[in-house]
């Protein structure tokens, strides 16, 4: 499973919604809900060429593939 490496190891600790760093509101996705890749692949395309677009494609696609082996669901 990919992950995005922002150089920092307390950055990536947070996992849920709503948790902030520096006081910055963060919004995470799961490969469960059914909408993830496709916001994952529409952040990518607008942010342009270049790794991190790169990246969030390469995420879209095992949170689609995990999606189809483990099943997804409408967030809650």
């Amino acid at each position: 499973m990919g992950y995005a490496n922002h150089g920092d190891p307390d950055y990536n600790s947070k996992t849920a919604l709503g948790c902030e760093r520096d006081g910055e509101p963060v919004f995470i996705l799961r490969a469960k809900d059914r909408y993830a890749p496709e916001v994952v692949r529409y952040w990518a395309e607008n942010v342009g060429d270049g790794p991190m677009a790169e990246q969030a494609s390469r995420i879209a696609d095992e949170m689609e593939a995990w999606g189809r082996e483990h099943g997804t669901k409408e967030p809650d």
